[in-house]
């Protein structure tokens, strides 16, 4: 069965039943998901870095001009 098959099969199905299709086909989701022990501290710890160091903290104006030099540099 080609792509495009596929993909015409899954547009008869309704609304929700297509979501169920890219759920399943996709893999878990973000909720699915639970961080580990390591991952956790990791975040904690950045977060804490982002409270006390406000000034380090980048806009995503900023992130997106930073990203757009440096894939262009």
């Amino acid at each position: 069965m080609t792509k495009e098959a596929i993909i015409e099969e899954i547009r008869k199905h309704t609304p929700e039943e297509q979501r169920e299709i890219v759920e399943a086909v996709w893999g878990p989701t973000e909720d699915d998901y639970e961080l580990t022990d390591d991952e956790k501290a990791l975040v904690d710890k950045r977060w804490k870095e982002m409270q006390e160091h406000p000034e380090r903290n980048l806009t995503l104006q900023q992130l997106k001009e930073r990203f757009h030099s440096q894939s262009t540099a």
